[in-house]
């Protein structure tokens, strides 16, 4: 199992183990943190509300499970819509604080099940 991520955000840039409500403490992606509710406020405000995080999505574990939050200006529903594609598209998502796990340190660390 792994430790708990602290009742604050995890620090941007950090990868990341990706939880879903539907799925308890099980992995369901892993992705890299963005900005939160307690990064300064950007050009248009801040994106997050208390306990909220932006999130990039790099690699699904469990397919076809839906976002958390729907934003108007994008059309995205599932993870899988809000994948990094290789060509260079990275996509930010809203998620829980508390749903995410700051990833290991370690070099060649594999994804718990």
């Amino acid at each position: 199992m792994l430790p708990r991520t602290p009742s604050g955000p995890i620090a941007a840039n950090t990868y990341c183990y990706v939880l879903h409500p539907d799925h308890g403490d099980k992995i369901v992606a892993e992705g890299r943190t963005g900005g939160s509710w307690k990064s300064p406020s950007q050009k248009y405000g801040n994106l997050c509300k208390e306990g909220e995080q932006m999130l990039q999505i790099h690699r699904i574990v469990v397919p076809n499970l839906p976002l958390l939050f729907i934003e108007e200006r994008q059309p995205f529903r599932v993870m899988e819509h809000a994948l990094v594609k290789s060509s260079g598209s990275i996509i930010h998502v809203k998620w829980l604080t508390k749903l995410l796990w700051r990833k290991p340190n370690v070099g060649n660390a594999k994804t718990p099940s």
